[in-house]
């Protein structure tokens, strides 16, 4: 496994920063879902679609990097604050 250089690190902040950007709504996006199946916690399902959506963007481009999880996970773990509090703002939580 190799650490993250500052370009690919610079890459998935990107791509966290663009799942924030305003014009954009989980909601939205996952929102029908709820009318199919039921689930006891809205927010925790959003914010499991999108760390999953987030995951798959990322790995999905930088497959062919033997990249260590845990330097990922370590970014995604820093930003799952602005995450949730987007989704709180949605909810109106």
């Amino acid at each position: 496994m190799i650490n993250l250089d500052d370009k690919t690190r610079g890459y998935i902040e990107q791509t966290i920063d663009m799942q924030l950007e305003p014009s954009r709504s989980f909601r939205e996006d996952y929102g029908w879902i709820f009318e199919v199946i039921p689930t006891s916690s809205e927010k925790e399902y959003l914010i499991g679609c999108v760390v999953g959506e987030l995951q798959a963007l990322i790995w999905g481009t930088l497959v062919k990097k033997e990249l260590d999880p845990e330097d990922v996970q370590g970014i995604l773990k820093r930003r799952l604050p602005e995450i949730e509090d987007k989704i709180n703002r949605e909810l109106n939580i």
